[in-house]
């Protein structure tokens, strides 16, 4: 997990929390499903790869948010998302994949 705060790429990119529009995260993941893939945490400050986790009683719910945020956005379903632990910090993981139907494009609706 270390391996998550070698800081942003173009393979990867922080959140420090999960944005109320989504659409400032998912034109992110829909970029990484056009391209090689890549992944999204939630729960690092993005300047600084300071791990500060999502709080324990509100994970569920967040990872329900986003995952429903992108199957709204987007057919075929194209991530995995993972609740892990860093740092006794609680972060959500999301493994976008290229995507096999090119291009992916941002549901208006979303």
């Amino acid at each position: 997990m270390e391996e998550l705060l070698t800081g942003e790429s173009s393979s990867i990119e922080y959140k420090q929390e999960v944005p109320s529009n989504s659409e400032k995260y998912l034109k992110t993941i829909i970029a990484f499903a056009n391209g090689n893939g890549g992944q999204m945490v939630f729960g690092i400050e993005d300047k600084t790869c300071q791990v500060v986790g999502i709080p324990q009683d509100q994970v569920f719910m967040t990872a329900d948010r986003i995952t429903n945020a992108i199957a709204d956005a987007c057919q075929p379903v194209i991530l995995k998302l993972n609740i892990k632990l860093l740092k006794k910090r609680r972060l959500l993981s999301s493994r976008c994949f290229r995507g096999q139907d090119d291009p992916i494009i941002l549901n208006q609706r979303a």
